[in-house]
């Protein structure tokens, strides 16, 4: 599940499992309207830097919507294998998307041409970010590194080691000074792009999922897998609260624009308002829960098996053209 505040902060964007993309008052928690992707499940959804826009991923698609009408505007094909990821650059002229094929592609956001693939990665590629100025691109993957790339050639200029387990996200400073990653390993790191090294490690009490830096780069929130969010004050590396509240997994926090309220969704949906100030929880809206859980999945080509906590297994398969099909596993059919 995805969820985040649109540009204005007058409304939160949520999708589901359905293939919905919701939108939501964050005054009241209610949802004011639905667009209906009819593209399956919604890996992610993002705005774009004017809010006019936005973008969604489902199995190898890139789509962009038009956030006034619901329109679909332009399809992006590209990856051979899910798009796990995507980020705007801070001037909405481009699109970098990382995908389970290992690659990280670059796209003109307007007219929905690929323009770059960056390739390195040894796994899945989980989260990417542009910095402010649209020079750099981190790009983080589950082969435990982040890599950091020229944004407009496609050079790699650092690989950042210093995890011991998956990382699970990135996000840039305002001022293009500070990066922050998360990971299972139970850390968030600051790093220094520009040196491309380590500055500080911020302890948390279990595998960090997500991770957001506010607008003015001054409180950094984390996500875990434990159901706990910490705020971290970005000065002095200090924790400053720690929001307590959701009974499931957390993978996704994110920042109202003036940084005065943050965002969370659970694993089982729930959705959360917090004052950034007071660590106070204001509003918990619902949405529709997933219909089952996942255990584990593997790749095999063109082939996903998802294993679900009911004990059930599901193979999905792409053609060519990005188009998805279940296939019932073997077992099902006996």
């Amino acid at each position: 599940m995805t969820i985040t505040f649109s540009p204005d902060g007058k409304h939160i964007l949520s999708t589901s499992w359905e293939g919905l993309v919701k939108f939501w008052d964050p005054e009241t928690g209610k949802e004011i309207r639905r667009i209906d992707s009819r593209i399956g499940h919604l890996y992610c959804a993002i705005y774009s830097p004017d809010g006019k826009r936005f973008a969604t991923t489902a199995d190898l698609a890139i789509k962009l919507w038009d956030t006034g009408t619901g329109a679909e505007l332009i399809t992006l094909i590209g990856h051979t294998s899910p798009v796990c990821t995507i980020a705007f650059s801070s001037d909405g002229k481009q699109l970098a998307s990382g995908s389970c094929d290992h690659t990280v592609k670059l796209w003109d956001a307007n007219a929905g041409t690929p323009l770059l693939t960056l390739a390195g990665h040894d796994n899945f590629v989980s989260s990417v970010a542009f910095s402010y100025d649209c020079r750099c691109l981190a790009s983080a993957s589950y082969d435990h590194s982040i890599k950091l790339w020229d944004a407009h050639f496609g050079q790699e200029l650092f690989t950042l080691q210093g995890h011991t387990d998956l990382v699970t996200a990135v996000a840039f400073g305002p001022t293009g000074d500070l990066l922050a990653s998360a990971s299972y390993d139970g850390t968030v790191k600051l790093w220094d792009p520009e040196a491309g090294r380590e500055t500080r490690t911020l302890e948390h009490t279990g595998k960090v999922l997500g991770l957001a830096l506010n607008p003015r780069g001054t409180l950094l929130a984390s996500a875990s897998m434990n159901g706990e969010i910490k705020l971290w004050n970005m000065q002095s590396a200090q924790e400053l609260l720690t929001l307590r509240g959701h009974d499931d997994i957390v993978g996704k926090v994110a920042f109202s624009a003036d940084g005065k309220h943050l965002v969370s969704a659970s694993q089982g949906k729930d959705m959360k308002i917090w004052d950034t100030q007071t660590g106070d929880e204001l509003l918990t809206f619902k949405d529709d829960p997933f219909p089952r859980e996942t255990t584990g999945f593997k790749f095999e080509g063109n082939r996903l098996t998802i294993k679900y906590d009911d004990g059930s297994t599901e193979i999905w398969e792409w053609d060519a053209s990005g188009q998805r099909k279940v296939v019932r596993p073997e077992s099902d059919d006996r």
